[in-house]
């Protein structure tokens, strides 16, 4: 079975969490609370984003609770209502502290102090009141509170932070695991606790019980599996200010060593705890690598947001690298991976993916970051040849094919050359380089770069080099070569890499007149991509499906499809195949009978080779021109004849004998009209005989039955 991509696999499980909560919805009403949402990954905010919009019809409550600058989505659809928390009263606030003080009276000075200073908010008033009870000031009689001596000046703190260190103060046997549990974050384990104080469980349990006693920190779990979490935000921040900066770097630096030395999946799962540790501990190269791992590890899952906002972080250090050689290439790997990224969240061939590629390699020392210089090469060289821009391709791989001591890096040069060789239309040099490519590659050594730009490189070796073969009309290893190439896209279980391969084989199809198959290769191509929700993959497939419609006898709905196509492929930044898909175009103005159009896409085919440079279509954008001119006017056959020997010429000229068969039979059909049999004899026959015998191919069946009536 085919896996899906990883942010298919995300809309997937969004999609089965909404559905779960709609299934509970269906049997009784459900209530939903998101606190602090200001605080959330954009993932969950997208969770929460499809909730808000599904839950119009279901009976589900859902509340959240978030600071004024959170801005979701669904602020002013008619189901949501927006309730702004205003600060407590008077009353409210005596209340509160009476619960505090477990229902006994303060005294009435003290009262109004605290009143006046925490300004309603719940949390003030908690903490302040605490602190108080905590103090020497007050004791019990007749069940209430009451001044053991005259109130000090400063009874009550002024603000939540001295309240708070006041209460952390009282609490100075717990200093050392309370301030390195505030540089762990809201949250910290047990075992990562006991690790970085270097404390056995016999000290360091009951130092933990008289933390949770004291309800500034919460318990979840029992001991050692216990995790414990700061009542808020606040409190954390206030126990981590009573460090000196020196002393929290020296505690960052000490997570960092102990997660690397005794939690080894930490750096493998949570890169990103690390990079913030090593931020915080003043390691900013350190840090940087990390962001950078942890950017990949988004990436593998489709989180280009998240991903985003990792090198962002990463960006930020880069002015504390004091070394300027070092900061360039941290700079040049964080362009990489911003290269990568862009392509996710903005597309193959959008302008910034360039941008960022080019600049990662201008900075970039290949020597020193091998597989990165090859991943940016990978990624840019995509980006210019859905662009149509495969002379740009070459140029870049070029310098790779000197490497003597890079087999990875000459497997890729030569890839790359052949992808480019291809589509220029030197298919002679694109075989050898897809063949040299191909027995270069070592599966477990070039692991690292398999992968490039969406595609496995091997299972797309084989497609470029079957239509390398085609083209050179050595048919039957064609056919096997395409045959290994989905064999090959389909063992690797990778979406992206089965879809483009069948695309590309209906595309092999279409060219070999094989339209059942191209159709059928189209198809399940449409089903992945649709599934994979790609919309340059869907626009691809849609381009392809309106040729096999017009080839199919219904002219007018492919021009339709194709249309819209094409609007959709050139939205994505891609012009993949511009000549091939105008040509297409033009052929089925042709059939529709609207001559004047169909021209004048046949000129814009032939306008977009000069253009682009990609000549692997240059004889059958001739022809085809040729063939549009006759049907509008059959008394212009010298401007048409001139079509086909150019076409000729073309496909001579580039050694591909495929397009020179078709070429040679459009021209000397129009010469038998014309009477000139002999000389279309002369030209045809030669042809016709270096095709091996026994070849089943419909171009080789008209060619037949002309020479037979010659």
């Amino acid at each position: 079975m085919l896996s899906i991509s990883p942010q298919r696999r995300k809309e997937l499980l969004l999609e089965q969490l909404v559905g779960q909560i709609a299934g509970l919805a269906a049997q009784k009403r459900v209530l939903i609370v998101l606190e602090d949402a200001h605080w959330v990954d954009p993932t969950t905010q997208e969770l929460f984003d499809i909730l808000a919009e599904r839950i119009r019809a279901l009976p589900v409550l859902l509340i959240i609770t978030y600071r004024p600058e959170f801005a979701p989505l669904w602020l002013g659809e008619y189901h949501v209502t927006v309730l702004t928390l205003n600060r407590l009263g008077r009353r409210d606030n005596i209340e509160v502290i009476r619960q505090v003080a477990n229902g006994r009276d303060f005294p009435p000075v003290l009262l109004e102090q605290i009143v006046a200073r925490t300004d309603g908010v719940p949390l003030f008033i908690e903490e302040m009141t605490k602190s108080v009870m905590e103090g020497d000031i007050l004791r019990e009689q007749d069940g209430a509170y009451v001044l053991a001596e005259s109130l000090p000046p400063l009874a009550v703190p002024t603000t939540l932070q001295a309240s708070l260190v006041a209460r952390l103060d009282r609490l100075a046997s717990l200093r050392a695991v309370v301030q390195a549990g505030a540089a762990f974050g809201r949250e910290f384990a047990y075992p990562q606790i006991r690790a970085v104080c270097d404390l056995g469980d016999a000290e360091l349990k009951p130092l933990l019980r008289q933390l949770v006693a004291s309800e500034l920190v919460h318990q979840r779990g029992v001991v050692p599996h216990a995790v414990y979490t700061f009542k808020h935000a606040l409190v954390q921040d206030a126990a981590y200010g009573t460090m000196l900066k020196s002393q929290r770097a020296q505690i960052h630096a000490r997570i960092v060593e102990t997660f690397e030395r005794q939690f080894p999946e930490m750096p493998e799962r949570n890169p990103d705890v690390l990079a913030y540790h090593c931020s915080e501990a003043g390691s900013f190269g350190k840090a940087i690598d990390y962001w950078l791992k942890s950017t990949r590890l988004s990436l593998a899952r489709s989180a280009g947001i998240e991903a985003e906002a990792q090198l962002e972080k990463a960006i930020a250090l880069l002015p504390d690298i004091t070394d300027q050689a070092a900061r360039q290439q941290f700079e040049a790997r964080i362009q990489v991976e911003l290269g990568n990224t862009f392509v996710m969240t903005k597309g193959f061939a959008s302008p910034d993916v360039a941008t960022a590629l080019t600049k990662a390699r201008d900075l970039l020392d290949e020597a020193a970051y091998p597989i990165e210089a090859l991943r940016a090469l990978g990624v840019l060289c995509n980006y210019h040849l859905i662009r149509s821009e495969a002379p740009k391709v070459l140029q870049l791989a070029e310098p790779f094919l000197r490497r003597r001591t890079d087999p990875q890096g000459v497997m890729i040069g030569h890839y790359e050359a052949g992808a480019a060789c291809l589509h220029i239309g030197r298919f002679e040099d694109a075989r050898f380089h897809l063949e040299t490519g191909l027995s270069l590659y070592e599966e477990e050594s070039c692991r690292p770069v398999a992968f490039m730009a969406g595609t496995h490189i091997r299972a797309f070796s084989l497609v470029w080099l079957s239509l390398a073969y085609l083209y050179l009309c050595r048919l039957k290893l064609a056919t096997e070569t395409r045959e290994a190439a989905i064999s090959d896209a389909r063992s690797r279980l990778h979406p992206f890499t089965l879809v483009s391969a069948l695309l590309a084989s209906s595309r092999f199809f279409l060219h070999t007149r094989n339209l059942q198959a191209a159709i059928a290769a189209t198809e399940e191509g449409f089903a992945i991509a649709t599934e994979q929700r790609s919309p340059y993959h869907i626009s691809r497939a849609n381009i392809l499906k309106a040729v096999n419609v017009v080839e199919g006898g219904r002219a007018v709905e492919g021009i339709s499809l194709m249309d819209s196509a094409l609007v959709e492929h050139r939205k994505t930044g891609a012009n993949f195949q511009s000549s091939f898909n105008l040509s297409c175009l033009a052929d089925a103005y042709a059939r529709a009978g609207n001559y004047e159009r169909a021209i004048d896409f046949a000129d814009q085919a032939i306008q977009e080779i000069e253009r682009t440079g990609e000549r692997w279509w240059d004889a059958e954008a001739q022809r085809i021109k040729g063939k549009m001119l006759l049907a509008a006017n059959p008394a212009d056959a010298r401007r048409a004849e001139d079509c086909f020997r150019a076409a000729l010429k073309a496909a001579q000229s580039q050694n591909a004998r495929f397009w020179e068969l078709r070429a040679a039979h459009s021209l000397t059909s129009l010469w038998s009209r014309e009477g000139r049999d002999a000389e279309a004899r002369k030209l045809l026959a030669p042809i016709y005989g270096e095709f091996t015998n026994g070849i089943d191919l419909p171009d080789l069946d008209d060619t037949r039955q002309l020479l037979d009536r010659l």
